[in-house]
């Protein structure tokens, strides 16, 4: 492993001097160089080549008079010199290499503690993200509710006139769109239903909120329907709003404030022979697919030039996937002035999806006791009920409510209960009191209904699950199906 041979120095040598402390040293000196070897010394080859080196200085001195210099360096001795740096070359080298891998060892034993601290923030960050979005979710539900809830009792009015229904429903819609997107924010999954919906109401509904987002924009509005545009179709009603209402809305955020123009909306039945149509034959049979085009554009006066704003591609970007989803299509012009949507419908008997008007029964005098939590729920549920001809006495908190039905003069027939409250508990609690086994137990829920749900309801004693949001149909219907069984 030495390099070369051990070498007498000469008395006097500045090696020699330096060895002893800058003192003569007392007897003759010998050097050899070592190898001071590293792991990136070693790179496959059969000798590694050392970066740097260290010098053995060794003093031979004589046993029986150290101080006198007797004794020189014989060739047997240099033997003995290269022997003994050999082995601490080796000696030194294996340290040298072990001290780097504990180096390296540390150094990555550091970098997975900050690795692990890097995921502790982020999976905390994550978990924060979600928490705000729950939450946020979580509070503005509760007001969409409330709006859903008044809405089904507006709808109930007598002599109103059509421009005031269509308002109504068009809010009404709105909400539940506003509903439906919480709940993909929250469940962060995209779902498409296939029920039978009244396209022409949709329509209608939809230009109704377009004309005053474009009021709004101060731009002019108007739209067209063709009148071979089936009545009633199989898809679902809260994406294809959702998808007009984005069309709408992404050619207005390219209008200026001050610019003037006009929003055109036309809706017709697609034939075979259109550009970017889904192959299908026009037939208007029950149990057949139609293509229908809704094409949306922005007519500006001359002069007026478009917004820098983001183009139209990106703003419709996100209502794409639905699109697919829906077996559909949507490109937009290169001039960003255009927005065209395919979509696919199978037709339905229009006699056996028309649309009749939903009967609310009638539930006079039943003695209801609510419990709400939630200020503004609690008023639109009593209202409700109130609507369906109950007697409601609202309490907010479970321990009033097992107070008032502890006490002798309790005669409530209904409980309904907001299962954000501690519905189970209660409901168990209310079970042990003497002479409440009769006490019909409704819980009024949020989420959806699974099996687990419904499992702990049986266990807990409650005889019905409403979900949310409570409209006055549901709610007379649930309450109706609850005192029958």
């Amino acid at each position: 492993m030495a390099s070369e041979a051990a070498k007498v120095l000469r008395p006097g040598s500045a090696l020699a001097m330096a060895s002893s402390g800058g003192l003569q040293p007392p007897g003759a000196v010998a050097a050899i160089r070592i190898p001071m070897l590293k792991i990136s010394n070693f790179d496959g080859r059969k000798a590694p080549v050392a970066s740097s080196y260290a010098i053995l200085v060794l003093v031979l001195r004589n046993k029986l008079e150290p101080y006198r210099c007797s004794r020189e360096w014989g060739s047997q001795d240099l033997e003995v010199v290269q022997v003994v740096a050999d082995q601490v070359a080796v000696a030194l080298s294996h340290a040298a290499v072990l001290e780097e891998w504990q180096a390296m060892r540390d150094k990555l034993a550091e970098q997975h503690r900050a690795l692990l601290h890097a995921k502790h923030e982020a999976m905390m960050a994550t978990d924060g993200i979600n928490n705000i979005q729950s939450a946020m979710c979580h509070g503005m539900r509760k007001p969409m509710y409330s709006i859903i809830g008044l809405l089904s009792m507006v709808s109930q009015v007598e002599n109103m006139r059509p421009e005031q229904r269509l308002l109504a429903d068009a809010i009404a819609r709105t909400s539940t769109l506003s509903l439906a997107l919480m709940n993909d924010v929250a469940t962060e999954t995209l779902t498409v239903d296939h029920r039978p919906f009244g396209l022409h109401s949709l329509i209608r509904e939809a230009m109704s909120v377009a004309g005053c987002l474009a009021g709004c924009g101060g731009v002019g509005f108007s739209y067209q329907l063709e009148n071979s545009l089936p009545e009633w179709v199989v898809g679902d009603e809260t994406r294809v709003f959702h998808l007009l209402l984005q069309m709408v809305g992404a050619l207005l955020s390219q209008q200026q404030r001050s610019a003037a123009g006009r929003l055109l909306f036309s809706v017709s039945t697609c034939t075979a022979g259109q550009e970017d149509c889904i192959p299908a034959q026009p037939n208007l049979s029950p149990g057949c697919s139609i293509c229908v085009k809704f094409q949306a554009a922005m007519e500006r006066s001359v002069g007026c030039s478009r917004s820098a704003g983001r183009p139209v591609s990106s703003e419709i970007s996100m209502c794409r996937k639905i699109v697919q989803m829906m077996n559909g299509s949507m490109r937009s012009a290169s001039d960003g002035e255009t927005i065209t949507l395919f979509l696919q419908f199978q037709l339905q008997q229009s006699g056996v999806c028309r649309r009749t008007p939903t009967s609310v029964p009638r539930l006079n005098s039943l003695r209801i006791l609510l419990a709400d939590g939630d200020g503004m729920s609690q008023a639109v549920t009593q209202k409700l009920l109130e609507k369906l001809g109950c007697q409601v006495t609202a309490v907010s908190s479970g321990a009033h409510c097992l107070a008032l039905l502890g006490s002798a003069h309790s005669s409530f027939q209904i409980l309904l209960l907001d299962l954000d409250m501690d519905a189970f508990e209660v409901a168990l609690r209310i079970r042990g009191l003497r002479n409440r086994c009769w006490l019909l137990i409704v819980a009024a829920l949020a989420v959806s209904v699974d099996d687990n749900i419904r499992e702990m309801c049986r266990r807990s004693g409650i005889n019905g699950l409403i979900q949310k949001p409570l409209t006055l149909a549901a709610l007379g219907a649930q309450l109706y199906r609850v005192l029958r069984n």
